[in-house]
This record gives C-alpha cells, structure tokens and sequence, in this order.
C-alpha cells in the first residue's frame, strides 16, 4: 500500500464526508455568497455520481477487494480503504483520495462491483 491511511475517513457520515469532498471541488470557485451545505453536498453526490464508471474499473478488479466481498468475515476496514485508495488516487482530482474511498466503502462494494462481476 503506497498511499498513507488516516482511520479518520472511516467514522465520518456520508453527510460529513460530502461536505469534505463538495468543500474540496469548490476551493477554486468564486460566488457572492458561500455555497449552502445542501448544494456542497450536492455537489459531491454529483461529483460521486459521475466517477462510478472508473471507480469500478479501478477498484472491483483488485484482489483484495474480490477477497473482502467473497468473505463473509468482517476484515480489516482500514486495509480495505487503503487498497481502495491505491486503486483511485490518480483519478479523484482535488478530492482527498481517503475521503472518496470512505464514500465507496459507504456506497457499497456489492453495489459498486456488481456489473463488473456478472
């Protein structure tokens, strides 16, 4: 695992996590007035939205990952997001790569991998 691992990610709510990722896409924009929590939150779900497609590709084909959903045994999480991390980091842009993984952990592995396994 070469991408360092911060727990922290694990324990937020998609809500608090949203906030990160929509406060992080909108770091370089300019308004009036400071967007809502509902439109930050928005955005990430937006944001999320759109990157399924190569947050599958990246992530549903890693061993670990195919090991942790063939497993019916609760594993290490923090291992967990720290391959998913491996699998997106060139991919998430501006958005903290733990945070994006912590929201596809949250998504679902089932949910996420299941077109990829059929």
């Amino acid at each position: 695992m070469t991408t360092p691992v911060d727990s922290k990610y694990l324990e937020m709510s998609n809500d608090e996590l949203e906030l990160l990722v929509g406060d992080r896409l909108l770091v370089d924009s300019f308004g009036a007035q400071p967007p809502t929590v509902e439109a930050r939150r928005g955005l990430a779900r937006s944001w999320f939205s759109q990157n399924l497609a190569t947050f599958r590709a990246q992530v549903c084909g890693r061993d670990f990952v195919s090991n942790y959903m063939a497993s019916k045994h609760a594993q290490d999480r923090l291992l967990l997001l720290g391959s998913i991390m491996d699998a997106i980091a060139g991919f998430v842009g501006v958005v903290p790569v733990a945070a994006a993984a912590a929201m596809i952990i949250n998504y679902g592995l089932e949910s996420l991998c299941r077109e990829q396994r059929s």
